[in-house]
């Protein structure tokens, strides 16, 4: 009797045994998916959080929502600068920079363009670079030519146009605000601070140069200049104070502001 009763009181034991690793299984179980389902959730590849589907989610866990693009888009997708506010909105939005064609009428009116060798992929470009906050794109115009040809700007550029295509360069979305000055005949720029060396070309010989030797679309705003100030055959709408058209080969669209 006292062994049967036994057996039984040790049947229950295991049994409270088996049942309570099986409970203790499933806990960690149902917290292991659990926890993959929100990693999986708020991974910057789930269409939920990537397109901003469902933004309550986002708010009400304080989560950043970005506007207009994400610092975390897919590889392969285009980058632009990304900020937040202290109210928690967050904006993706174009680099803004300043190129210039800088040009220079000699003693035989012959036109040149001085232009700088890039030091990282060694091919030739306007002068140009980032706007800084706070400062103006003709600001950014003279500090530039200061710090890339050691050239004291007076007077005011000339805008040539908007170049804004989203492609235009492969490192990020920029928008770069284009002017074009002339410099004395004679004055001599000196390469500075990224510049590898400055170049000085024959206007007419820019369009003799294979593209693929400018930086991005820098030899589309030479092909523009050279267009524009020849007055080459282009059609403007005489009431607007801007036309938009295709560059020659079709690749680029932009907003050109009359000459």
């Amino acid at each position: 009797m006292f062994f049967k009763h036994g057996l039984m009181a040790r049947f229950v034991i295991n049994s409270t045994v088996g049942r309570n690793k099986m409970i203790l299984r499933e806990k960690l179980a149902w917290s292991l998916l659990f926890t993959l389902s929100m990693v999986y959730l708020f991974s910057s590849r789930h269409p939920i959080l990537r397109d901003n589907e469902n933004k309550y989610i986002k708010k009400e866990m304080n989560i950043p929502i970005f506007h207009g693009g994400s610092p975390l888009a897919p590889a392969g997708s285009l980058l632009g600068s990304c900020w937040c506010g202290n109210d928690n909105y967050c904006m993706c939005n174009p680099s803004l920079a300043i190129d210039l064609v800088l040009i220079e009428k000699d003693e035989n009116e012959e036109l040149y363009v001085w232009l700088v060798r890039r030091s990282d992929t060694n091919q030739l470009a306007t002068m140009g670079g980032f706007v800084n906050v706070g400062e103006t794109t003709e600001n950014a115009v003279s500090r530039e030519l200061m710090e890339e040809m050691k050239i004291a700007f007076e007077g005011s550029p000339t805008l040539l146009g908007l170049y804004s295509d989203p492609t235009r360069d492969k490192r990020r979305h920029t928008a770069s605000a284009v002017y074009h000055a002339r410099i004395k005949s004679g004055m001599v720029p000196y390469a500075g601070d990224d510049a590898k060396d400055v170049v000085r070309l024959k206007l007419e010989d820019v369009t003799k140069k294979d593209p693929s030797e400018f930086f991005a679309d820098h030899y589309t705003i030479l092909a523009d200049y050279i267009h524009s100030h020849a007055q080459f055959s282009m059609t403007l709408n005489k009431s607007s104070t801007s036309t938009t058209y295709a560059s020659s080969d079709g690749s680029a669209i932009r907003s050109l502001c009359n000459i």
